[in-house]
């Protein structure tokens, strides 16, 4: 378990981090996978996304082929894993939000209310 002065300093080594190096933008992905000569079928979209196992360190992923081409190594993050979900959240915001957040979540409860009307008994079966 972390006591807040383990999460102090890695809260101050990722801020000192990100202020060195920079942080993932949604405007630099978008540019990239707008300009990107990548052929890897991953970058389409959410769904294909899945496993695309980009790893810094190694400057390797499932599709080696086309890793030289790939906007995926081009964000700034500490590990290969935040720049894949970086990627990952922005096509998720894109591809199942629509760009809204806050209306897809909207949605979901919307629809839960639907599905089941405000019934005490239905509500804590849920619990």
């Amino acid at each position: 378990m972390h006591n807040s002065a383990s999460r102090g300093v890695s809260d101050r080594a990722a801020t000192t981090y990100i202020e060195e190096h920079g942080n993932a933008r949604w405007v630099d992905i978008a540019a990239e996978l707008k300009t990107h000569r990548c052929a890897c079928p991953k970058l389409t979209g959410f769904e294909a996304y899945r496993g695309c196992g980009y790893r810094k360190a190694q400057a390797s992923c499932q599709n080696p082929v086309d890793i030289g081409d790939c906007p995926v190594p081009s964000l700034p993050l500490r590990k290969g894993t935040l720049n894949q979900l970086a990627f990952s959240l922005f096509f998720f915001l894109r591809d199942r939000c629509q760009g809204d957040l806050v209306g897809f979540i909207e949605s979901i409860f919307a629809e839960a209310e639907k599905a089941e009307p405000d019934d005490p008994s239905a509500q804590s079966a849920r619990l």
